[in-house]
């Protein structure tokens, strides 16, 4: 018995799908949990002081992630700085069941092992694009742009 939950146990992490957050993906989307169970995660978000508690279950990745930049959005009349991440055609068929079955949860997005953002899945989202207008200068935008695009790029070496 103890073997069997040891090789199960091997496997998902093995799969990386129950890792801690970071750890796995320069670039990640996780659930967030309102209070403390295991096998989450306490996470900080800066910008509002506030922590959450991120699942080990990781839904999106770097891999699903097709190209970064940082946007400056007038729209609302003043301007929002947004990081907007276009996903794979793949990683945009996940998206969608992903909010599909999220509706009206938290998830967390996770770039550097950074939790920049914490927004709620008011309904479905489809098109492939993850905006995320969290940033108070386009130069903090584009900072996490950059590293996402730079992670996509293959080693040298």
């Amino acid at each position: 018995t103890i073997l069997l939950l040891g090789l199960i146990l091997l496997r998902l992490l093995s799969q990386n799908v129950m890792a801690q957050p970071g750890s796995v993906s320069p670039f990640e989307v996780r659930l967030i949990q309102d209070s403390s169970p295991s096998p989450y995660m306490p996470l900080t978000l800066e910008l509002f002081k506030q922590q959450f508690y991120v699942s080990g279950q990781l839904l999106l990745s770097l891999e699903d992630v097709e190209n970064a930049r940082a946007l400056t959005d007038s729209s609302s009349g003043k301007p929002a700085f947004v990081l907007s991440v276009t996903l794979t055609p793949k990683g945009s068929r996940k998206w969608t069941e992903i909010t599909k079955a999220n509706l009206n949860k938290r998830i967390a997005i996770i770039v550097d092992k950074q939790l920049i953002a914490a927004p709620w899945i008011k309904s479905p989202i489809i098109g492939g694009k993850i905006p995320i207008p969290m940033f108070s200068t386009l130069a903090e935008a584009e900072k996490f742009a950059t590293y996402i695009k730079q992670s996509k790029q293959p080693k040298k070496g």
